[in-house]
């Protein structure tokens, strides 16, 4: 895409120049493309940056949600196996993983609301 506007010169220092180029590269896209194309997704608000302990935070806190969500199935499939009176113990740990796959998702929400606010 022709841009016929320029804001510049951007100058870059050698690590940031680093960290760009190699991002543009495994984009596919020269280095100006690239930092043109992430410039106009913030000022969209299409994109949010995430400072990098929080996009770790927010990854641990996805893979602990899938495994909650492993954990409810494999209790489900037990329950439907097992006799009644160990059922109602299996039902009611399961509704316990249940509400804590909705505050995971509840939490994540929050956080990722917050970083469209910034």
């Amino acid at each position: 895409m022709k841009r016929p506007h320029r804001v510049g010169p951007v100058r870059f220092s050698d690590q940031e120049m680093a960290a760009v180029t190699a991002a543009a590269s495994r984009a596919g896209v020269a280095p100006a493309a690239y930092v043109a194309e992430k410039a106009v997704a913030v000022a969209r608000g299409e994109l949010a940056p995430l400072p990098a302990d929080e996009r770790e935070r927010l990854r641990i806190l996805l893979i602990t949600r899938e495994q909650l969500q492993q954990i409810g199935a494999t209790l489900d499939r037990i329950a439907a196996a097992s006799p009644s009176n160990a059922t109602e113990k299996l039902a009611a740990t399961l509704e316990q993983v249940e509400q804590t796959v909705r505050r995971l998702d509840e939490t994540v929400a929050g956080l990722l609301r917050r970083q469209e606010g910034r």
